[in-house]
């Protein structure tokens, strides 16, 4: 315990979940944990430097903008240490990691004080304490999600829905789903499409034109996917490992839902099963967005058109300038630009370096991670039951684990510029994957905008007049992809 008249100077700190009109034994307002603090304090010759809240912020976060700022503090000496009123303010993240955050403070020579338990960590017993309350703090969030898990089972036991799938309505908070005159006939047509073999673009085309999404303002190839895989069409109530069948009408027959999930895609490439060149690396100029590989049939031309072309319908919007644009025209005046610039890159080693191949790997990693929660509607809808602001601090921290890890590949990419650059003619004999591990570790983005030349027989444009090149680190922040999942308005880049 830190003695009286010990001459401590600390910073205040207060924290609250959820502030929207709360009230009872189990909310400890801010003004109430302030009094406690300075009631503390005040006993004990203690004087508050700073006082610092972080409201509807979670437990389970170790960074906060109010925490983030009295560390700070503590690191540059202008406070002595921190007071919270409950030890459950400060941390209710995993053990070890709320350590780590103690032992920070510890090693910049300050304290932390816990007023209802009067615990000073700095002392083998008071450390000892720490480390138990910290993992009865965990444990009390552990059992409060266990129950909540148990609702989720008895709810799907019951065949009710948190949300109502596109097709349905959800009649009552406690009742099962019900189709929607509307939209159920739709969701059949788009299974019979798919059934029939037609590409997600056409099937989400045809959605389009007749109802939007539930909570989009398109529908996009991606969303069209989701939709013909998702098994609450066959009557299934599911979450996590919870499944009810015959919980509430199908709307369509279990043939259907296998015929058109057993629908494979063609090969980007129509058969050399490589892959297009330059996937995931060539953008729409119209709206940022990837564009897609594809092939398209012209009149007195039976072999297929191989292109890059936007998807135009995007879930946060539609590009207003969508193009294409033929994939040996974009592929040829890419590498022809990528082998001059590094042509006097040193042939040596092999094509990737072991940095690059971990940077890569945790860009992957993070993506995966992220995408596993997000996608997880279970723990989203107990969240916000709850009312807890867990689910979005979850999403925000993984995005920028995403990010981070985005800038730490972007770095070992530019210092990985020594990459083994064979010769033109060498390089010519590489697999498509060989050559495109080596633009993208040199390219950040291509840019593709409209022709400005009407076309005509014999008349091709200069691809200069409509490709643009962003080098490795030059490519504008936050582009719209699977590595930003923030929704990203269409937006015109100009050069």
């Amino acid at each position: 315990m830190i003695g009286a008249n010990a001459n401590v100077v600390l910073d205040g700190y207060i924290r609250v979940s959820q502030t929207r009109g709360r009230e009872g034994d189990s909310f400890i307002s801010p003004m109430v944990q302030r009094d406690r603090i300075q009631k503390w304090a005040d006993a004990r010759g203690v004087r508050i430097a700073a006082w610092h809240e972080d409201l509807d912020q979670s437990g389970g976060k170790l960074h906060r903008p109010g925490l983030d700022t009295m560390l700070a503090r503590i690191g540059t000496g202008q406070t002595g240490g921190l007071a919270v009123a409950h030890l459950d303010r400060l941390s209710r993240a995993g053990v070890a990691d709320a350590l780590r955050l103690v032992e920070s403070v510890h090693e910049a020579g300050a304290k932390i004080a816990v007023v209802d338990l009067g615990i000073d960590p700095t002392t083998p017993v008071g450390e000892f304490s720490m480390t138990l309350f910290l993992a009865l703090g965990r444990m009390q969030r552990r059992q409060f999600q266990e129950r909540w898990q148990e609702a989720q089972g008895r709810a799907i036991g019951r065949g009710v829905h948190f949300r109502a799938p596109f097709g349905y309505t959800k009649p009552g908070r406690a009742k099962p789903i019900a189709p929607n005159p509307e939209t159920a006939p739709l969701v059949k047509q788009a299974f019979e499409m798919r059934a029939a073999g037609e590409p997600w673009p056409k099937i989400a085309g045809f959605l389009n034109e007749r109802h939007p999404p539930n909570k989009a303002l398109a529908w996009t190839r991606s969303t069209v996917n989701h939709l013909i895989r998702n098994t609450a069409y066959l009557g299934q109530a599911s979450c996590g490992k919870h499944i009810q069948v015959g919980a509430h009408p199908p709307l369509v027959s279990a043939e259907l839902w296998k015929a058109a999930n057993a629908v494979k895609a063609l090969p980007p490439s129509r058969g050399n099963g490589e892959g297009a060149l330059l996937t995931g690396l060539v953008r729409c100029a119209g709206c940022r967005y990837v564009m897609s590989p594809g092939a398209t049939q012209g009149a007195g031309r039976p072999e297929h058109l191989l292109t890059y072309h936007c998807r135009r319908n995007h879930s946060a919007g539609r590009c207003q300038e969508s193009c294409a644009i033929k994939r040996e025209t974009v592929e040829r005046y890419v590498e022809d630009a990528f082998l001059n610039r590094y042509a006097d890159v040193s042939i040596e080693g092999v094509v990737d370096s072991s940095d690059l191949d971990v940077a890569r790997q945790e860009v992957a990693e993070a993506k995966a991670d992220l995408e596993a929660f997000r996608d997880n509607e279970c723990i989203r809808a107990t969240l916000e039951a709850l009312g807890d602001s867990s689910f979005e601090d979850g999403i925000a921290a993984r995005a920028e684990r995403v990010m981070a890890a985005r800038e730490r590949l972007t770095r070992a990419r530019a210092s990985a510029i020594g990459f083994a650059l064979p010769d033109a003619v060498s390089y010519r004999a590489l697999t498509v994957p060989e050559r495109r591990s080596l633009l993208r570790a040199g390219i950040g983005a291509v840019f593709v905008r409209r022709s400005s030349v009407r076309g005509g027989r014999g008349r091709v444009p200069d691809p200069a007049t409509r490709v643009h090149i962003c080098w490795a680190g030059e490519e504008p922040e936050n582009l719209p992809g699977r590595h930003n999942k923030r929704v990203v308005a269409p937006t015109r880049f100009d050069w």
